[in-house]
Order: structure tokens, then C-alpha cells, then sequence
């Protein structure tokens, strides 16, 4: 099961546990980072749309990886 969550995301693990309970982190590679505006610059209708698609499929991508990780967990 770990081999295959290092393939799904970069890092996936447990953080923490107690008698009550156990804490897992779990870190994708998707991420958006951009500059939308500063001051020679104002990002356009057409350029946040972009945006806003490609982060949207991250989000999809983010939550079937985190489907697929479930799905390990609970094989366990």
C-alpha cells in the first residue's frame, strides 16, 4: 500500500497516534500558483477563466487520487 500511495502523492503518511486515534498527512503535487495582479499588471476575464479550468482539474485530479488512497485504506 505505500509504494502505491508515494506513486499517487508526494507525500502520504501517519503524522501522529494516540490511544483515540490515528492522524495521516496526505500532500499532492497539484498545485496553482500565479500572479493575478500587481502594479503593471491586471489579469484578464480570459486569463482567470484559464485559471479557474486548470484549477478545477486539479481538483478532480486531487480527489480521485484521494478516492484511489481510500480505497487502499481500506483493503487494510
Amino acid at each position: 500500500m505505500l509504494e502505491t500511495s508515494r506513486k499517487t502523492f508526494r507525500r502520504a503518511g501517519i503524522i501522529g497516534i494516540t490511544k483515540r486515534k490515528v492522524m495521516i498527512e496526505i500532500i499532492g503535487d497539484e498545485r496553482l500558483e500565479t500572479i493575478v495582479s500587481d502594479k503593471n499588471f491586471v489579469a484578464d476575464g480570459n486569463y482567470i477563466r484559464q485559471l479557474a479550468k486548470y484549477a478545477n482539474e486539479n481538483f478532480e485530479e486531487n480527489k480521485r487520487k484521494s478516492e484511489r488512497f481510500l480505497k487502499l485504506l481500506a483493503k487494510v
